[in-house]
């Protein structure tokens, strides 16, 4: 689709974000894999007087980023794990550029919402939790959310006779822990 035709459907909903206070949110996959449409999306979004929002992993060049940011009035960022090695044989990358960004990000004055995927057994220990807090606390963000583990990918899996390596541990005991572990670092905690 050309960036008029998103506007176009964007627009369908304009008193809908008129009477909510909502606009555009970008997400993906990652937005930033294709930095050029995104930034014409983002600043005719803007200067259409349009609420916008991306939804990043970070894993971009900074030059990509900060000129989305001149056109961005809230980053949902993801932080998936904060261990370097985890990071990496987690997600199949560094989390360096990531992390950088982030703090780049937090400094330039847009608003920043955290947000971390519970994935039980692979990022949601004490430690991890713990670290995740002490940064975003680090950086002068409030704003953190958790995003619960669930099961609606098991059948796809299943369905292409592949397995899911993650099995559904995740308890009342897991959120509870990681609500106040990052409500200790004087974060403002939703689960989402």
């Amino acid at each position: 689709m050309s960036v008029e035709e998103v506007m176009k459907v964007v627009k369908k909903d304009l008193i809908h974000y008129q009477n909510s206070g909502g606009g555009m949110t970008v997400s993906g996959g990652e937005p930033t894999a294709q930095p050029e449409f995104l930034l014409e999306l983002m600043k005719t979004a803007h200067e259409d007087g349009l609420h916008t929002c991306l939804d990043t992993c970070g894993f971009a060049e900074w030059e990509i980023l900060e000129k989305v940011l001149a056109y961005t009035e809230l980053v949902l960022f993801d932080c998936k794990h904060l261990d370097p090695s985890e990071h990496q044989r987690l997600t199949g990358v560094s989390n360096t550029l990531i992390l950088d960004n982030l703090k780049k990000i937090a400094a330039s004055g847009v608003p920043v919402r955290i947000r971390v995927p519970l994935i039980p057994a692979y990022n949601d220990s004490k430690d991890n939790i713990r670290a995740t807090g002490q940064f975003v606390q680090s950086l002068g963000l409030k704003d953190v959310d958790l995003i619960l583990f669930h099961k609606f990918g098991f059948n796809k899996y299943r369905a292409l006779g592949r397995e899911c390596l993650v099995e559904d541990k995740r308890s009342l005991y897991v959120t509870d822990h990681a609500l106040k572990i990052l409500r200790s670092f004087s974060l403002g905690v939703s689960v989402v």
